[in-house]
């Protein structure tokens, strides 16, 4: 059997690049706006089925869990490129090595933030002045 190479054409940059950036920016803020709408339609709904208390605390931990991606630290990202070179290359040592230090790290905070979780909660009802018929024991 015999193999021969196959021309390949390059897409031009200007053409097919813009159109592909332009098409990501335009859906990525497309998507912002219909969550925002989305956010503003629902706020009254929520506040009207929970009550003012319930709503707070509500959105108080929405916000809580919305910043535990700052606990990823860059190694989601870091360990995709590793893997994918290391799978690459065959070093699978190293590629074992990788995920082993992506999963402690990820142990680590995980306890950490249940810590945190656990210090927040019996910390919320007097920090933040929480009615007592608002806290279940």
């Amino acid at each position: 059997m015999r193999l021969t190479p196959v021309s390949v054409t390059s897409a031009s940059p200007s053409g097919g690049t813009v159109s592909i950036v332009m098409r990501n920016i335009t859906s990525s803020w497309a998507a912002l706006l219909v969550n925002t709408l989305i956010s503003f339609a629902l706020a009254p709904v929520v506040v009207n089925t929970l009550g003012s208390v319930y709503y707070g605390i509500w959105t108080l931990l929405m916000q809580f869990t919305g910043y535990l991606w700052l606990f990823d630290f860059g190694v989601r990202e870091s360990v995709i490129k590793y893997v994918a070179q290391y799978h690459a290359s065959g070093e699978r040592a190293k590629l074992e090595t990788t995920v082993r230090t992506a999963t402690t790290v990820y142990a680590i905070v995980t306890v950490v933030a249940l810590a945190v979780v656990v210090g927040i909660t019996a910390l919320l009802p007097y920090v933040f002045n929480v009615p007592v018929e608002a806290i279940s024991t």
